[in-house]
């Protein structure tokens, strides 16, 4: 009887960590200038064992978010293993696809974290950084591949181009999308 009680507080909970991982935007999004948005495109990978996200942020808003490599309320595209390593060369992660307003953006930092018998190990940058790109009404921006990998003090983060593979799946995922509306803007 205690659970069924709790029910509602469990799912009011689940919506709001729901709001804490971005989510793509789906199927039938386009790009319309009129709406004042565009969609920036990333993939976000990893080949550590720590839950891994980047921090964005608006540099002229007060827009902030949490964007999940993977999470129990985001879709991995390129699945992790439970158990093991990871391989460098066959990393896990997803695609991001995001709307936002047009204007200048930034992923300013990251986190990591690892649970396990003796607590949560928490993992970040030593340097602060500003990875900036721009979103443009009704144009797609993809601005790379976001990889995580390390372990412990050595995680690190670095931006690679992967447009061949990513915005092929973005291209499936969002056939809406077409390619004559997509700029390319790797993070430096």
């Amino acid at each position: 009887m205690r659970i069924i009680r709790e029910l509602p507080v469990l799912a009011l909970f689940a919506v709001l960590l729901a709001g804490c991982a971005s989510t793509n935007v789906g199927k039938e999004v386009f790009l319309d200038e009129t709406k004042g948005t565009g969609v920036m495109v990333a993939s976000l990978t990893k080949t550590t064992k720590f839950k891994m996200f980047a921090k964005l942020r608006g540099v002229d808003t007060t827009y902030k978010e949490a964007v999940h490599v993977t999470s129990e309320f985001v879709t991995s595209d390129w699945g992790c293993p439970f158990f093991g390593i990871i391989p460098e060369d066959k990393p896990c992660g997803r695609l991001v696809i995001m709307e936002l307003p047009q204007g200048e953006y930034e992923f300013y930092s990251w986190e990591g974290s690892l649970s396990g018998g003796l607590g949560t190990f928490i993992v970040k940058p030593r340097q602060q950084f500003s990875k900036r790109f721009r979103v443009t009404a009704g144009k797609a921006v993809y601005v790379g591949n976001i990889h995580f990998s390390g372990i412990g003090e050595d995680t690190s983060m670095k931006v690679v181009d992967m447009r061949e593979r990513d915005l092929a799946l973005l291209y499936r995922k969002s056939p809406k999308i077409k390619p004559e509306n997509v700029l390319i803007d790797i993070l430096k």
